[in-house]
């Protein structure tokens, strides 16, 4: 455990005159710690995420090193993929992700790829990105689910309008896993486009209960103006423990002051149950309403614990 953070501590050390730059010390431990010297694989996967976290375009040949051997560990692989995705100043490293997402490769290597490809924000992996997500097959075979659950959040990092088609297309489709239809509505809040509404407010009528407490959440990120009052009619729908708390959170969200009413409906009613009067608490915590102050502090004075 403290050889994992101390690799990530090493990765994110930053040079004493300039706060941009990576600490040459630091970069030059990662660099040349030696397999030999590593004994558990989370302690090597965690110096590759850290060579990634250190933003030196000089780690890149590791990271391609590692990406490009199908000999290594499929996780260490995956764990190069996601590395990738913060060296922005490399032009290979896009090249090299999207020819794994394209290869026969092990879906963890080709999910973390599509990641990395959004944090990356290359707008030009959007037409592959979608055809992972949308087309649904690979050589005739059903593409896993897992590879496309990425696919959607990487497209949702990239937030342009072409990433929102595409994002639209799996919306509208009778998309059956759970998985993908969560990262879908999840990458549509992620875009914090106004744009965004009207096709993540049908998951809010999801036949998953989470999903529904998720689409709340991100169609408060899109800051619509109507997204309070559909939150709310959601939330007096919903019949679900799975979804009221992330609905109540969604209000906090919206920054409207409609949300505030409700929520101190919600945290003053003794008879709602306590991780509810929490998540109102959460929400009008992120509304900064201090009139919430006396009511909270008598919810704890009054606990039994």
């Amino acid at each position: 455990g403290i050889a994992v953070c101390a690799a990530i501590g090493l990765g994110k050390a930053r040079d004493p005159l300039s706060a941009t730059l990576t600490s040459a010390s630091a970069l030059n431990i990662l660099q040349t710690t030696t397999p030999r010297e590593v004994r558990y694989c989370c302690v090597k996967n965690n110096i590759l995420l850290a060579l990634g976290f250190s933003r030196d375009v000089g780690a890149a040949q590791i990271i391609k090193d590692v990406l490009q051997s199908k000999k290594e560990p499929v996780l260490l692989r995956a764990y190069a993929a996601l590395a990738a995705g913060y060296i922005s100043a490399d032009p290979d490293l896009p090249k090299l992700l999207k020819a794994i997402i394209a290869d026969k490769d092990d879906a963890e290597v080709r999910s973390c790829a599509c990641l990395a490809l959004g944090n990356l924000k290359d707008t030009t992996a959007v037409p592959i990105l979608g055809k992972v997500l949308n087309f649904g097959e690979r050589d005739g075979k059903k593409e896993a689910p897992s590879v496309r659950a990425f696919a959607a959040l990487a497209l949702g990092r990239l937030g342009t309008k072409e990433a929102l088609s595409e994002l639209k297309k799996c919306a509208q489709t009778t998309e059956k896993d759970t998985d993908v239809r969560s990262a879908v509505v999840v990458a549509l809040g992620m875009m914090e486009l106004p744009e965004a509404r009207d096709i993540i407010v049908p998951f809010l009528q999801d036949r998953t209960m989470v999903i529904r407490g998720l689409a709340a959440v991100s169609l408060a990120q899109t800051k619509d103006k109507k997204a309070c009052e559909l939150i709310i009619e959601a939330l007096h729908r919903n019949k679900s423990n799975e979804a009221d708390g992330l609905m109540a959170i969604a209000l906090g969200l919206t920054g409207q002051d409609k949300a505030k009413e409700e929520l101190h409906r919600i945290l003053e009613n003794e008879k709602t149950r306590d991780l509810l009067r929490s998540a109102a608490a959460i929400g009008l915590g992120l509304l900064k309403d201090t009139s919430a102050v006396p009511v909270i502090v008598n919810i704890l004075k009054n606990a039994k614990i």
